[in-house]
């Protein structure tokens, strides 16, 4: 059974499911902070400018993801795991002695825990079918 076309804001706000929005507003907010912090750096090389394009990218899937556009499904899961990645540095550097306890908690949640929980809710069916990914699924 192919997944039924929104054509209201109704539509879209009655088939999303509660975790997607809360899961698209970190992603604007990791991304706005990235990009802040590039900008505030002033240093712009070859990786920041990659940076800047990744925020650009990951602010703009947040929105499509809120109005639940199957491309952004995977974009954003794709996003999602190249944050983890590039915060799981910080969660490196405690392992090794580096980082205080108290940042290392903080940088665990924000880059191991909730990008995992995320992957993990945007694998749920629901979750799925509202984006019309969920093509293994029988009704």
């Amino acid at each position: 059974m192919e997944a039924r076309e929104v054509s209201n804001q109704k539509d879209i706000d009655s088939k999303r499911p509660g975790g997607v929005a809360l899961a698209a507003i970190w992603l604007m907010i990791s991304s706005g902070a990235s990009f802040v912090s590039v900008l505030m750096s002033g240093n712009f090389s070859g990786l920041s400018i990659a940076l800047l394009a990744f925020s650009v990218i990951a602010f703009l899937t947040s929105f499509a993801v809120i109005a639940l556009k199957k491309w952004a499904y995977w974009v954003f899961l794709i996003l999602v795991a190249l944050l983890g990645l590039n915060n799981l540095s910080d969660v490196m550097l405690w392992g090794l002695g580096v980082a205080p306890d108290q940042e290392f908690q903080i940088s665990f949640i924000t880059s191991v825990i909730i990008p995992v929980a995320i992957t993990v809710y945007f694998f749920t069916q629901p979750v799925r079918q509202a984006f019309g990914v969920d093509e293994g699924a029988s009704n």
